[in-house]
């Protein structure tokens, strides 16, 4: 797989720069092009006062601030000297804006920045990340607050063997392992009742052709709440990188398109990559 450019909303904060910082590190090794985008909302204006008046010099306002802090940015962030990047600021909404810049610049991959559990919830993987990581088909690194740097030795999949894996969709995960130099474990978190044998799943013929035998081991559980389940591992392996793949109608399908979806990553202190089938 050839990830030649990677979009990162951004609205400044701290968390949105970490997003910043990973992405001119995986752009640096892969000659990748950085399109940082911020997208302004304004509210509708009142129908007895012209948008003229109030929206423009708003408009105005936000367009300069935003052009100070993406000057700025490169004396924050000094590593964005050394690769390919352009900004760009939009008026709308951030999902609309971040499907319109994907078409346009042919985007192979987005990093979006999260914040943590002090927050309130639709701060963090809530309205924007969450509905990006839901309707979105291209890869999505989710970045917490805590990382800034992609330090990733041991690289997680939580794979579903009810659901058919294409084969395509895991060249995202061999690339970053090669890249990493990272190794995979492949595990499965399923109900009591829900077991299947890895050895005869779709899954692990998919991943011996384009990961290698070699290169991953497998562990499989049961649980009561898939969820919780994953998390625990994630923890409990010291996994560096959780990959998951929702498939439609599926287990993680739910999961994310629900309220574990934030419930769950608000939890993880370890990026997230979502690849949908």
């Amino acid at each position: 797989m050839d990830v030649q450019n990677i979009l990162i909303p951004i609205d400044f904060s701290p968390c949105s720069k970490n997003a910043v910082k990973v992405g001119v590190e995986l752009a640096a090794r892969w000659g990748a092009h950085l399109h940082l985008i911020n997208a302004i909302s304004m509210p509708a204006p009142h129908p007895d006062i012209g948008s003229h008046v109030v929206i423009e010099p708003m408009l105005d306002e936000s367009h300069s601030d935003v052009q100070r802090s993406f000057d700025n940015l490169e004396n924050e962030i000094p590593s964005l000297k050394v690769v390919n990047y352009h900004v760009k600021d939009v008026v709308g909404q951030v999902t609309v804006a971040i499907e319109e810049e994907i078409d346009s610049k042919k985007i192979d991959m987005i990093i979006m920045g999260t914040k943590g559990q002090h927050d309130p919830l639709e701060k963090w993987l809530g309205s924007v990340t969450s509905e990006v990581i839901s309707t979105c088909r291209i890869p999505i690194l989710v970045v917490p607050e805590n990382v800034s740097h992609l330090d990733i030795h041991k690289i997680g999949y939580a794979a579903d063997f009810h659901s058919i894996t294409m084969p395509r969709k895991l060249e995202i995960v061999k690339l970053l392992m090669d890249t990493l130099g990272a190794k995979l474990t492949v595990f499965n978190v399923h109900h009591n009742d829900e077991a299947m044998a890895f050895d005869k799943s779709h899954t692990a013929k998919i991943l011996r052709k384009v990961i290698g035998q070699s290169k991953f081991d497998f562990h499989q559980l049961a649980v009561d709440k898939i969820e919780q389940g994953i998390i625990q591992f994630v923890e409990a392996e010291e996994l560096d990188m959780l990959v998951m793949m929702p498939h439609r109608h599926g287990l993680l399908e739910r999961i994310f398109h629900g309220s574990m979806t934030k419930k769950m990553a608000m939890q993880l202190k370890v990026p997230m990559l979502a690849i949908h089938q």
